[in-house]
């Protein structure tokens, strides 16, 4: 059944869709900001206006105009014994994600001549981060997700100088960031300006610092940033690395010894491990205050707020599965998977496909047929689908922690692509029958189930503790047999303000370059979106026995294809469309 609202735009629109279906809608103030200039708003609580030099735009304007010093720093002599470094299967499935971690300090004095001299001792200890990745030979549909490479040839950290005279460091705070983002689009790659963007582009031709270094002089003080790829590093390993930087920075001011070096192993590499990062506050850094509490009542809370980023580019839409639907999908998606594997000597090995991966490989197939694409991915790309993690299955034992500190989490598959010389579905057309929109969709549902499976298949094989780890977090949700590669846990209203589970168990208060614990703390991270979609456990609304809400984003313009397309009579005829025009400029 297809059901559309088009009452009102905006947040007025998705609200009176949701409430005429059944259940409540979080007041709207809830996406409210805190700022410096207000005006009364209509009805509740002020709404802010934020000066010209605090918008978003305003950031780009800065870090074109304020840049007064850039260098590469290279090791202190080149102690490599390898040509290469060969990054571990979790670094490689993360590849196309930088991280960005910024620290603010009042009042301070970072020396640019003592900072060169420990970003030359970072260097030297960890030669990967003054390497270049190396361009790939092989053309993406034949190259293996493990194939990317660092070259140990000592190229240079970046660092970058820049000063603004007429900005304080409450000026250019993360909740001012944060707020002066909300016109920006989703997929957007901005990040503040007192960080440096990270090109994945420039990376695959080897001209892309991975690992850069930013101090940004203010009126009253002055902001450290790094950005990191997510080869070099995981989350937390990433805060060691700022945190060996200041100590090589504080050991170089006092000429003592630095102390022992640091390693580039994962954080977090067991379930015990995992489950303490989760349970340990921050001690230096509170995240914006939100409603953390995830229940159905107030489900669209933290959505919501993605919703207004990405309308501001699509057109957010809604599809509610119930559990029958669900179940056709799987149905559908092992019937096509026995009929591809039974002659393929690769997947003898291979798990059958769960319901989500059959759920995720149909918005995959939509998508593809909506962008006029093959319905199966022939390269390798990444599938994001953010799947809502229902806090009260959390096994810990502090939940209100986990709660406090937790937000959606956004899954990340790295699909490989089909195999040279696979005939791929074509299209859907308007004037297909039934029965051959059926047989496509199919097809492509089967294939992208296996290609999902797989993908989540290799990277458990090959990355034992992250495995474990996994593992342990599937507790988390009550959606049939979630499996998934990799976690990034979103903070707040905006995408880029962002953690992951392991910041929590490693705070910035030893990020001192001996001016005392920071001011801020400021995470953000550059992943690359396209299409994408929330998936989240239905509770309380209409089948509550495993029903799924899909919140997905579509191109603007693409409604009515939407609307008319063939899947929701040839698969899913139960499914209930809600359509949310955008918002009116």
């Amino acid at each position: 059944m297809l059901s559309i609202a088009r009452r009102h735009k905006g947040f007025y629109t998705l609200k009176r869709a949701l409430t005429t279906a059944g259940f409540s809608v979080p007041c709207e103030t809830c996406t409210r900001h805190i700022g410096t200039a207000t005006k009364p708003a209509a009805s509740g609580p002020e709404v802010v206006i934020f000066a010209p030099t605090k918008s978003g735009l305003d950031h780009d304007r800065l870090r074109k105009s304020t840049r007064i010093e850039r260098e590469y720093i290279p090791a202190k002599a080149d102690s490599s014994t390898a040509a290469v470094f060969n990054p571990s299967p979790a670094s490689q499935m993360c590849q196309t994600m930088a991280f960005g971690y910024s620290v603010f300090f009042k009042n301070s004095d970072i020396r640019t001549d003592i900072l060169k001299k420990a970003v030359a001792s970072l260097a030297t200890e960890l030669p990967p981060l003054a390497g270049r990745v190396r361009p790939p030979k092989r053309a993406p549909g034949l190259r293996a997700l493990n194939e990317t490479v660092i070259e140990l040839n000592n190229a240079g950290i970046e660092l970058t100088i820049a000063e603004t005279k007429e900005h304080t460091i409450e000026d250019l705070g993360p909740e001012v960031w944060h707020s002066g983002m909300s016109n920006r689009k989703l997929s957007s790659l901005g990040v503040p300006f007192y960080a440096e963007p990270f090109s994945i582009g420039n990376m695959y031709k080897g001209e892309e610092a991975l690992f850069k270094v930013k101090l940004t002089r203010c009126i009253d003080g002055q902001i450290l940033s790094i950005t990191n790829n997510h080869i070099l590093a995981d989350a937390g390993r990433s805060v060691r690395l700022m945190e060996r930087l200041s100590d090589l920075y504080r050991a170089t001011c006092a000429g003592t010894d630095p102390g022992t070096a640091l390693h580039f192993h994962p954080e977090l590499e067991t379930p015990q491990g995992l489950a303490a990062a989760m349970k340990i506050p921050p001690v230096k850094w509170d995240p914006p205050v939100e409603d953390h509490h995830l229940t159905l009542a107030q489900w669209m809370a933290t959505p919501y707020r993605m919703y207004r980023h990405a309308a501001k580019k699509f057109d957010v839409h809604m599809v509610y599965l119930p559990k029958i639907a669900m179940q056709r999908l799987k149905s559908i998606a092992v019937e096509e998977q026995k009929k591809q594997t039974c002659n393929d000597a690769n997947t003898v090995n291979e798990r059958g496909v769960s319901t989500m991966d059959a759920v995720q490989a149909f918005i995959a197939t939509l998508f593809a047929d909506l962008k006029k694409s093959a319905l199966v991915p022939t390269f390798p790309e990444e599938l994001t689908v953010n799947v809502d993690l229902l806090h009260k299955d959390v096994p810990y034992q502090d939940p209100e922690a986990v709660e406090q500190h937790v937000g959606n989490a956004v899954h990340i598959l790295h699909c490989h692509g089909v195999e040279p010389g696979t005939v791929v579905p074509d299209c859907i057309y308007p004037n297909d029958t039934d029965t051959v929109a059926k047989s496509k969709l199919s097809t492509a549902l089967g294939m992208n189930s296996r290609l999902i499976r797989r993908s989540v298949s290799e990277f458990r094989s090959n990355v034992t503790n992250a495995l474990q780890a996994l593992q342990r977090q599937e507790l988390l949700t009550s959606l049939p047999e979630l499996k998934f590669g990799a976690t990034f846990v979103v903070k707040g209203a905006d995408m880029k303000v962002a953690s992951t589970t392991a910041i929590t168990a490693f705070p910035f208060d030893k990020v001192t370059f001996g001016c005392g614990p920071p001011h801020y703390a400021h995470i953000h991270y550059q992943p690359r979106f396209d299409w994408w979609t929330i998936i989240q456990g239905a509770r309380g609304y209409g089948d509550s026995e495993g029903g799924v809400f899909c919140l997905m984003t579509v191109e603007a313009g693409l409604q009515e294809q939407l609307i008319k397309h063939a899947a929701w009579r040839v698969l899913v005829p139960e499914a209930h469309l809600f359509i949310a025009p955008p918002e009116e400029e």
